[in-house]
């Protein structure tokens, strides 16, 4: 069932979203209503094939670059 003050907070910020913004929210929910309902870790991550983009990834990529494989000899 709907809470009622959580669907007039959904609509109401839907409202304030652009066309675009509105179709990623409408991705997201698919992709939460798969992980609820899905068995499994690894199948929740395949839910998440192809919600991010490409930009997004280049990002992330450049971060974990940047972040990783480093060695910090005055570290524990």
């Amino acid at each position: 069932m709907i809470n009622p003050k959580v669907q007039q907070e959904v609509l109401s910020a839907l409202d304030r979203l652009s066309e675009e913004s509105q179709q990623e929210f409408a991705r997201f929910l698919q992709t939460l209503s798969r992980r609820d309902s899905s068995p499994s870790a690894a199948s929740a991550l395949l839910t998440l094939s192809g919600s991010f983009d490409s930009r997004d990834l280049q990002e992330m990529e450049e971060a974990i670059e940047e972040g990783c494989e480093q060695v910090d000899v005055n570290g524990w």
